[in-house]
């Protein structure tokens, strides 16, 4: 994973509030508890990203064939290679299985509470 020190420059404008990550493999969990910062995750296949105002809590795995982005908290946005960004309401996921993704789906039960587990109880759960 490599985090950009140095902001953005997008033709004249420089994009002082944003971060970009990039995930080779694993699991990554990322949490802004306030703010606006903009904070996207690269990895192979397409993006995920944490945006607007408040907490937000995005979670991603990643392997060789597939990726999970799952949207624990606030709001997030997934996009596959040329496709469209999708917006991620809490508790929901997506699949990205052979550059396919699928709908975006609620998230069981125990995924929450593992990602809830990871943290250490940073989820506020309704």
């Amino acid at each position: 994973m490599s985090v950009d020190t140095q902001p953005a420059t997008q033709g004249a404008h420089v994009r002082n509030n944003q971060s970009v990550l990039s995930l080779t493999a694993g699991r990554l969990l990322v949490l802004r508890d306030s703010g606006s910062r903009e904070i996207q995750v690269n990895f192979e296949g397409g993006s995920a990203s944490i945006s607007g105002f408040d907490r937000a809590v995005l979670g991603i795995e990643y392997s060789g064939s597939s990726t999970l982005v799952q949207c624990l908290q606030g709001n997030c946005t997934f996009a596959g290679i040329n496709e469209v960004a999708t917006s991620l309401q809490a508790s929901y996921g997506v699949a990205l299985i052979g550059g396919a993704a699928s709908a975006p789906a609620p998230l069981p039960e125990q995924t929450l509470n593992r990602w809830n587990a990871l943290c250490g109880d940073c989820l506020s759960f309704p």
